[in-house]
C-alpha cells in the first residue's frame, strides 16, 4: 500500500505538522510505504547533509528514500498562474538547460509518478484549488483532507481566495464547497467530525476519526530533566503560540483574580514570538494588572516540555483548537488540567472526571476551576490520574496505529484488519 502525505515542511513545533508527520511514520512502521511529499524546505539539502554524514535527524523517522519534494508548479500557498510567469521565464533561459534544471524535470517527473502509483493521497497542507485539480488529474487515488481544527476554525480563518473561486469564496457556503472536492476527510474528534457532516459538508461514511498520539519517548524524559521555576514557588503553565486565538489575556485575567488569595503561585507562558502587536498587549496588561513579578513569557522554547512536566496545572485558554497536542502531551505526563470547554478538548477530556472544562471564555470560572485544583490535592490527582488513563486507552501508539491501519482499509477498500506495533 503506498499512501503519499502532502505537507508544507517537515515541522514538529507544530501541533497540526506534528500530526501530518505521525502519519508517515505510521505507515511505514506498520509495513506500508507511506511517502512525505514535501511544499517547501529543503529536501535537497537534507540529502546533500544525508549523503555528507553531516546531519541524520530530520525531524522525522520517514527515511530518507521516502521523501520527496513538491515541485514548484504544484505551488501548496497560491495559484499556479501567480508563479507561472516567472517559472516559465526562468525556463526560458538558456542556462536552464543546465543540470539543475534537469534536476527540476526529475523532480517533476519522480513526483508525477508517485501520483500515478499511489493508493491514497493525504492532504496535510489544505492545497490552492489549482494544485489540487492538477494532482487529481495525475491520479486515481482517494484524496482526502486531514481536517487539523474545528469546522468553525477552518471556515473562519483558514479557507483563503486560492482555495475557492471568488463567487464560491462570497458564499455562506464556502466551508461545504471546500470539503466537497475530496473524496473524504481525516478528523481528530468526533465532535469536530459530527459538526462537519451536520453542515452537509461530507457525508458520514466519507468521515474518519482518527485520534492522534504524540512523542511518548520524549514527553516521558522531560520528567527527569531539572526544573525551570523557582524551587519556592508554584507554577502554572500556559503553552502556545501568542496569538489572539490562544487568548492568553483571558489567562492574565483568570490569574489576576486569585494571584492574592495564592501569593506563590506564578503563571508561565512558553511559546510563540513575543515581537507581534498581541504580545505587546500582553507585556501590557500584565503591567497595569501590576503582575510583572508574577507572570513569566518564555518565547519558543524547544524544551517547553520541560516546563509542562514540572507544573502544578496545565492551563488553556483557546477560544478555538483542533485536538491540541499539548492536551495529549499533559494528560501523559500525569498533569491536572484547566481549560474552556470547546469542540476537540470536549471530544478529548470529560469534564469533572478528567479535567476541569469551563465555559469558554468565562474568566470567572476558569479563576475558581484553577483555586479548586490548587487547594485540593486529591481532585488534581484524580483528575490526572483518569486522564493519563484516557491517554493509554485512546491515544496510545498502538491505538493509534490500529486506527491508522483501519483509516487506510477504509478509505482504499482493502479490508479492515487490525494492526499491531
Amino acid at each position: 500500500m503506498k499512501v503519499l502525505v502532502l505537507i508544507e515542511k517537515i515541522y514538529r513545533s507544530n501541533g497540526g505538522a506534528s500530526t501530518s508527520l505521525d502519519f508517515a511514520e505510521t505507515i511505514n512502521s506498520l509495513g506500508d510505504e507511506g511517502i512525505l511529499c514535501i511544499g517547501s524546505g529543503s529536501v535537497i539539502k537534507m540529502k546533500i547533509q544525508h549523503d555528507l554524514h553531516l546531519k541524520q535527524d530530520y525531524g522525522t523517522k520517514v527515511p530518507l528514500k521516502n521523501i520527496c519534494p513538491i515541485p514548484g508548479s504544484y505551488p501548496i500557498r497560491k495559484r499556479i498562474a501567480d508563479v507561472s510567469a516567472h517559472e516559465w521565464s526562468f525556463r526560458s533561459i538558456k542556462s536552464a538547460a543546465s543540470s539543475l534544471s534537469v534536476l527540476f524535470e526529475k523532480n517533476e517527473k519522480h513526483f508525477a509518478e508517485l501520483l500515478s502509483g499511489a493508493d491514497l493521497i493525504i492532504d496535510a497542507c489544505m492545497l490552492p484549488m489549482d494544485t489540487f485539480y492538477k494532482i487529481k488529474r495525475h491520479t486515481s487515488a482517494p484524496i482526502i483532507y486531514n481536517h487539523n481544527g474545528s469546522p468553525d476554525a477552518v471556515d473562519s480563518y483558514w479557507i483563503s481566495d486560492y482555495h475557492l473561486t471568488e463567487p464560491e469564496m462570497q458564499s455562506s457556503n464556502k466551508y461545504s464547497i471546500f470539503c466537497s472536492r475530496y473524496n473524504g476527510i481525516l478528523f481528530q474528534a468526533n465532535d469536530q467530525a459530527a459538526e462537519c457532516v451536520r453542515r452537509g459538508a461530507m457525508p458520514e461514511n466519507n468521515v474518519y476519526v482518527v485520534p492522534p498520539s504524540c512523542l511518548e519517548k520524549e514527553v516521558l524524559a522531560a520528567r527527569l530533566l531539572d526544573s525551570p521555576y523557582k524551587i519556592d514557588r508554584r507554577s502554572l503553565v500556559h503553552v502556545g503560540s501568542i496569538i489572539p486565538r490562544k487568548a492568553q489575556h483571558l489567562a492574565i485575567e483568570a490569574f489576576h483574580g486569585i494571584s492574592a488569595q495564592f501569593p506563590d503561585v506564578d503563571l508561565h507562558f512558553v511559546g510563540g514570538r513575543l515581537n507581534n502587536d498581541y504580545a505587546a498587549g500582553l507585556f501590557k496588561l500584565v503591567k497595569e494588572l501590576n503582575l510583572e513579578e508574577r507572570v513569566y513569557f518564555h518565547g519558543h522554547r524547544p524544551d517547553y516540555l520541560r516546563f509542562m512536566a514540572h507544573a502544578e496545572i496545565l492551563i488553556q485558554s483557546s477560544k478555538q483548537e483542533g485536538v491540541s497536542r499539548i492536551l495529549r502531551e499533559t494528560m501523559l505526563m500525569k498533569i491536572p488540567i484547566v481549560s474552556f470547554d470547546i469542540s476537540g478538548t470536549s471530544s478529548t477530556l470529560e469534564s469533572g472526571k478528567e479535567a476541569l472544562l469551563v465555559e469558554p471564555e468565562n474568566v470567572q470560572a476558569m479563576a475558581e476551576a484553577i483555586t479548586r485544583l490548587l487547594t485540593d490535592k486529591h481532585l488534581a490527582e484524580s483528575l490526572a490520574g483518569a486522564a493519563f488513563q484516557k491517554y493509554l486507552l485512546k491515544h496510545s501508539w498502538p491505538v493509534y496505529a490500529n486506527n491508522i491501519k483501519m483509516m487506510i482499509g477504509h478509505f482504499t477498500g482493502s479490508g479492515l484488519e487490525s494492526a499491531t506495533v
